[in-house]
């Protein structure tokens, strides 16, 4: 993947655990519109705020400018703002959206945007050698109590090759 529009939560979770920098093992750069920024960094003391802070510094996270999102809204009034700014984005820069919340990710693919999810970002991540294995990670993030389906857990150790369920 060469670019990716990240929202609020996948740049929180990587932040607060494993690193962003296993995003940008799979994706060349990573955009990040003001609104998830914001969200991201506003609170200092919020969990990952400092390593998204950090990376946007070091230039592994891009920020883009304001997003005008008149005439972009219609279909997307169900997302928060910072929701909204990602697909908006994602859209204008024609590449997938980083996303894992259901509503958004429902709502980027009726507009016909590719969604990449956090899970999907470790399978990828472990198949470029970029991480060993990937349930340790679901694991920290399992007990930081970051909304994991157990479904979806099984299915991405199984195809990431790892048979042991994570403990929350």
């Amino acid at each position: 993947m060469r670019v990716v529009v990240a929202d609020t939560g996948p740049l929180i979770i990587f932040g607060r655990s494993c690193g962003i920098e296993i995003i940008s093992a799979v994706a060349k750069e990573i955009l990040v519109p003001p609104t998830v920024l914001s969200e991201c960094i506003a609170d200092t003391g919020k969990p990952g705020a400092v390593a998204i802070r950090a990376a946007v510094e070091t230039g592994l996270l891009t920020r883009l400018p304001s997003i005008d999102l008149s005439g972009i809204t219609k279909g997307l009034s169900v997302l928060d703002p910072g929701e909204m700014e990602a697909i908006a984005a994602a859209k204008i820069h024609q590449c997938p959206v980083l996303m894992d919340e259901i509503i958004g990710r429902t709502v980027a693919r009726r507009i016909g945007l590719q969604v990449a999810g956090s899970l999907g970002i470790l399978l990828m991540a472990k198949r470029l050698g970029a991480i060993d294995k990937v349930g340790p990670i679901i694991s920290d993030w399992k007990a930081a109590k970051y909304h994991l389906s157990d479904a979806l857990v099984t299915e991405v150790l199984s195809r990431a090759g790892e048979t042991k369920t994570p403990a929350p």
